[in-house]
């Protein structure tokens, strides 16, 4: 494996951190070394939360002590701490540095960086309380290197676009451009499923957000808004079932195709089971199974703190994954549909003859009536993006397994019944719920939240799903699109040598989709390689004339002036202008630098000596 340059720069940064601490902590030990400042950082005492301003004469000072034993990148902390300055350019300015961190996309709310917040906090209420003091106090570079020694690796990614999302505002205006040309969609109606669901949801409330596989977020509108989640918890239940339960027994009680009906549909399939778990059918069955041995409230709590969990949320006192106790009681009053789904599973033996149908509806309604934000929902959404692993926290939350089923029921039967026409237009899992919510994933990429309280006779919100659209549109996201993921903004750290040679491969193997791909994003196809080869004279020298990406390049091995070649306009005759020896010069020296990039050195050898000896 071939690791980048900043991978690379990251790991010996790591290596010589701790090597600066065991030769640190051995020289002290050896030579009996004293001094009255610390040696190293774990001779620092370890800061608690609780600690007043009272109990340190200098709180700066003790960063400052720990900046100088700091192991990390100076360079790249000199330049997270240029941006952040004063117009002075002596001590931090600590908007300046929120406006930094916000434009890589980082919140100040991230769990990754609690240290920071909290320890700019202390040192901002000290340099408060000591305004009247003669001497000038501020966070300098040393007491700023300090400060952020317990969050260096995360800053460290943001500061240099090492991040999914490499430029971020550009991402950002995107998405807001979308949101704006989707206001306006004012069909559907708000569910009435309940009255108190139906109230609650009468105002026209629009809300985006966004996290991506490296905590990235962002939001639009009513964003902080709470609603209950309804079927969108099924694939978190799903998904929780299987790693409890395992797979085979599962998937031996729930099946994993559309049922071809609505999300509420009373019928099972051919081997007697619910058609799949998105469906109202095969959640209750697994709501009947979860935490089976607990009582109710056990049930529901447990439930609960796996939803935070997974949702990043560390904090007893954040709300942003919550119980609405109104919503749930008027659900459970009107729930005959679902009464009937559930004595109808006992029926037919998938529910245990012992249980109670009533406990079970219990514990199901309890769980639709968990209640989020498309702030929560998108962190929800980017850990099924992420594997499993919560993004803002770093923890494994679902197994990759329970997750790649997960997703694969999503994009068969998120969307109820119309989940078919969703994943041939759109191409990527998602799942809706009948109180407007909506959750996107981008398997490796992020997850979207959407909530609009207006749906569609399927239940699905219109402006989510006219939003999904649009973003298909810009950033061709369906995962059978062949230009896939085009966008500007994402991370590539590869080189335009490195870029150039893989399209040069492309043009030789007639690949025109990559060559469509790079031309869509901007890279110049005309871009001269080895002896001013372009990717046009590879093409022509092989004969490929019906590729469909325009290209301007000079014709140097014919010394043409400068022409314009469509590859699926011009004739085979085309090809034919270049002189056949000039050809076969141009396809030896590509299979020389296949016979290289795949490492058959002999062959290389071979080819080359062939090439210098019969065309130089």
């Amino acid at each position: 494996m071939t690791l980048g340059p900043a991978k690379r720069k990251r790991i010996l940064t790591k290596f010589r951190k701790v090597v600066f601490e065991l030769g640190r902590q051995r020289l002290g030990r050896d030579l009996e070394f004293r001094d009255d400042g610390p040696t190293s950082l774990l001779d620092l005492p370890k800061r608690d939360s609780t600690q007043t301003i009272e109990s340190s004469d200098d709180i700066l000072e003790e960063f400052r002590e720990m900046g100088r034993v700091s192991a990390g990148d100076e360079d790249i902390e000199r330049e997270i701490f240029d941006r952040s300055k004063t117009p002075q350019g002596t001590f931090l300015d600590r908007q300046r540095f929120i406006r930094v961190i916000r434009r890589t996309g980082l919140q100040l709310d991230d769990p990754r960086l609690y240290d920071v917040r909290r320890n700019i906090d202390e040192c901002h209420d000290y340099i408060v309380n000591n305004l009247d003091s003669d001497e000038a106090h501020g966070i300098d570079f040393l007491a700023f290197r300090g400060i952020i020694s317990n969050s260096q690796e995360i800053l460290y990614q943001a500061i240099q676009n090492q991040f999914e999302i490499a430029d971020f505002p550009t991402f950002l205006g995107d998405l807001r451009q979308m949101y704006d040309a989707t206001w306006n969609e004012n069909e559907g109606i708000t569910t009435n499923y309940t009255q108190y669901l139906n109230e609650y949801h009468a105002d026209d409330a629009w809300g985006v957000s966004f996290c991506s596989v490296d905590g990235q977020r962002c939001g639009f509108g009513s964003k902080t808004k709470m609603f209950t989640m309804q079927a969108l918890m099924n694939p978190f239940l799903y998904a929780m079932s299987l790693d409890e339960l395992g797979h085979e027994k599962i998937h031996s009680i729930v099946g994993q195709e559309t049922s071809g009906g609505q999300y509420n549909v009373i019928k099972l399939d051919d081997q007697g089971r619910p058609h799949n778990p998105m469906g109202n059918a095969g959640a209750i069955l697994l709501a009947s199974l979860y935490k089976d041995d607990l009582n109710k409230s056990d049930r529901h709590e447990s439930f609960l703190d796996k939803m935070r969990q997974i949702s990043g949320i560390q904090s007893v006192d954040e709300s942003s994954v919550s119980f609405d106790y109104a919503a749930f009681m008027s659900e459970r009053e009107v729930c005959h549909r679902n009464s009937s789904i559930s004595y109808y599973l006992r029926e037919k033996g998938c529910i245990d003859n012992k249980k109670n149908v009533e406990h079970v509806l219990d514990v199901y309604t309890q769980m639709c009536n968990v209640t989020v934000n498309t702030d929560s929902l998108s962190v929800l959404a980017a850990t099924l993006a992420n594997g499993g692993i919560c993004p803002i926290t770093g923890t494994q939350q679902l197994s990759n397994d329970s997750v790649k089923s997960t997703l694969s029921c999503m994009l068969a039967a998120g969307m109820n019944d119309h989940s078919g026409i969703w994943a041939f237009q759109v191409g990527l899992p998602a799942k809706s719920g009948v109180t407007g919510g909506t959750m996107i994933i981008i398997p490796n990429f992020g997850g979207f939240a959407l909530y609009s309280p207006k749906i569609d006779k399927s239940a699905n919100s219109v402006r989510a799903a006219k939003f999904a659209h649009l973003l298909n549109e810009k950033f061709h996201l369906h995962e059978y699109d062949p230009v896939h993921l085009a966008h500007d903004f994402s991370n590539n750290t590869e080189s335009e040598t490195v870029q150039l040679i893989k399209l040069m491969i492309a043009a030789e193997t007639n690949d025109v989709h990559r060559l469509m791909f790079a031309h869509i994003n901007g890279f110049d196809l005309s871009k001269p390689g080895y002896e001013d080869v372009t990717c046009l004279h590879i093409s022509a020298a092989k004969g490929h004339v019906e590729a469909g990406c325009p290209i301007r390049a000079k014709n140097r091995l014919r010394k043409r002036s400068e022409s314009d070649f469509f590859f699926e306009s011009k004739s085979e005759s085309e090809a034919k202008r270049i002189p056949s020896a000039k050809k076969r010069c141009v396809a030896k020296r590509i299979r020389f630098a296949f016979a290289f990039f795949r490492n058959k050195a002999k062959k290389a050898n071979f080819l080359y000596s062939f090439f210098y000896y019969k065309c130089a």
